[in-house]
C-alpha cells in the first residue's frame, strides 16, 4: 500500500493596516523639571561631611564617634581620613591616645582645655 501523508492547513494571521488619512496619535509631552526652593539652596550633608566637621571640632572625635555619625566600619574610618582627608582634600590630622582612646582632630582649630 502506498500511504501520502496529507499537509495540515496552517494557519495565517490577519494583520491590520492603517487606512488613508490614519495618523499616529501624538505623544503627550512631559512638564518641565522645576528645582524646589528648598532644595536648590540647601547644602547637601553627606557622611563624607559629617567626619571633616566632626574632625573639626575643638576637641575631635574618636574612630567610635565616627563610625556611629556614618554607619561605617573602623577600616572605613581610618581609610577615608588617610585617603580623602589627608590627600584629596589637604587637611593635616593629629591623633592623641589617651586612656586607651584615640581622637583624631585638625590642629589648625584651637583646642579647648
Amino acid at each position: 500500500m502506498n500511504a501520502t501523508k496529507t499537509k495540515a492547513p496552517t494557519k495565517t494571521k490577519a494583520v491590520k493596516t492603517a487606512g488613508k488619512g490614519a495618523s499616529k496619535p501624538t505623544p503627550q509631552k512631559k512638564p518641565a523639571r522645576t528645582k524646589k526652593a528648598a532644595e536648590s539652596k540647601a547644602p547637601r550633608v553627606t557622611k563624607e561631611r559629617r567626619v571633616v566637621e566632626a574632625l573639626c571640632r575643638p576637641e575631635g572625635a574618636t574612630v567610635l564617634e565616627m563610625m556611629e555619625m556614618t554607619g561605617w566600619q573602623e577600616h572605613s574610618v581610618r581609610g577615608f581620613i588617610s585617603g580623602a582627608v589627608k590627600k584629596k582634600l589637604g587637611l593635616t590630622v593629629e591623633w592623641i591616645t589617651e586612656d586607651g582612646r584615640t581622637t583624631y582632630r585638625n590642629p589648625s582649630v584651637p583646642s579647648k582645655g
